[in-house]
């Protein structure tokens, strides 16, 4: 979208395919390619037998695999071949979401009732002997409810900024933030990195007070960065930062007597940090996410990623093969609600997933042929006066 004077307003939606020159040095390949994060972090969710956290991750890694099989299944019996992938651990960890939140008396999606039902019969050696109804140990929510810290302990684990982990192949995002072509740059993102945040004399709002306050994480005092969804509004930053799958510096912090609501925050002292990302989500929860409770930051979060596509008319995409059925039902219907909206992919030529390929499409696509970490400022520029002739 224009801004004033011909400097302009873009927005982007990254994927983790973004990231994965950053992590180069700490997942080498055999082929020098850069690692597929997703895929890394899937397999050591499923495999990795290390210590995490006090969970008995022998039953927990034994029903993800149990959850990946019947993912799988799905996929073959529902979908077209064309639209069938891996199966990732944001699906698992949706999956496993369903159950903890509609599996006890508490439940609101009677749709999930029948494979709950399923859950009870094949993961029944897994839960604990019940001794009645009334044994917490013996519900597929309690399982599933071990499962989603897991998860997100395994991706922070994966993803923490250590051995050498520092933003690599990221230029053309830092060239948009100190351009002076571009009045305004929101980015949405998928990843639960910090790549972007630490993009070197880059001023971005992502949503959290800059000033911390003393709050309290896990019974110990600490400070933190409270979540402020008005600093989207209020912010002079150039750059603003969307991230729609949470991040692993989020925490959910104890309730305070003046609180409704678990406040969210980013806890500042390293050595208080979470030993897991306490506000993640998955490929199609966001939208149950919207509860009381720490889940309300993502509620706020969809809302601008919607708000967002009825302000701008180019969007800029690179890095996700738009897994999420949520963000490609948005994307999909902005493409082609008006022909002024241009969505410009940043993917090598016949790369990318269907719903890509699809998305990509002309009049109202444009696909470069290269990655983000390939294309110059210059190129972008005549790319996108290009869609907008």
């Amino acid at each position: 979208m224009a801004g004033g004077r011909g400097r302009q307003k873009i927005m982007m939606l990254l994927g983790t395919g973004c990231s994965g020159a950053s992590y180069k040095a700490k997942f080498p390949q055999d082929d020098n390619s850069n690692p597929d994060l997703t895929c890394i972090i899937t397999k050591k969710v499923l495999e990795d037998s290390g210590a995490i956290l006090d969970i008995s991750d022998n039953d927990v890694r034994e029903l993800l695999k149990r959850l990946k099989t019947y993912f799988e299944a799905f996929q073959q019996s529902q979908l077209n071949e064309n639209y069938r992938r891996p199966v990732n651990y944001e699906d698992l960890y949706y999956m496993a979401h369903q159950v903890f939140y509609n599996g006890d008396k508490y439940g609101q999606n009677p749709g999930t009732w029948p494979f709950i039902e399923q859950v009870k019969i094949w993961c029944s050696d897994l839960m604990s002997p019940s001794s009645g109804d009334e044994d917490p140990d013996s519900t597929p929510a309690t399982l599933t409810g071990r499962v989603l810290p897991y998860i997100q302990a395994r991706v922070k684990q994966t993803l923490a900024p250590t051995g050498g982990v520092s933003p690599e192949g990221l230029n053309l995002v830092l060239e948009l933030a100190k351009s002076n072509k571009v009045e305004r740059l929101d980015i949405c993102t998928l990843n639960h990195d910090l790549l972007i945040e630490n993009l070197p004399g880059n001023d971005i709002c992502d949503g959290f007070d800059n000033t911390p306050t003393n709050g309290s994480y896990h019974g110990r005092d600490c400070k933190f960065r409270p979540y402020n969804p008005k600093l989207f509004e209020e912010t002079c930053a150039k750059v603003r930062l969307f991230k729609l799958h949470g991040s692993i510096n989020w925490a959910s912090l104890d309730t305070p007597n003046n609180y409704t609501a678990k406040p969210v925050g980013i806890v500042q002292d390293p050595k208080q940090l979470p030993q897991y990302p306490e506000v993640m989500t998955g490929t199609g929860n966001k939208s149950d996410d919207k509860s009381s409770g720490s889940p309300y930051v993502f509620a706020d979060m969809w809302c601008w990623f919607h708000r967002l596509l009825m302000e701008h008319d180019v969007l800029v995409m690179s890095g996700t093969s738009l897994g999420d059925y949520d963000v490609y039902g948005q994307l999909w219907a902005w493409k082609h609600r008006d022909n002024k909206n241009k969505l410009i992919g940043l993917y090598a030529n016949n790369h990318g997933s269907e719903r890509v390929k699809e998305c990509l499409k002309e009049p109202n696509g444009f696909c470069t042929g290269k990655w983000l970490s390939e294309t110059t400022l210059k190129e972008l520029f005549e790319q996108i006066e290009k869609a907008k002739a």
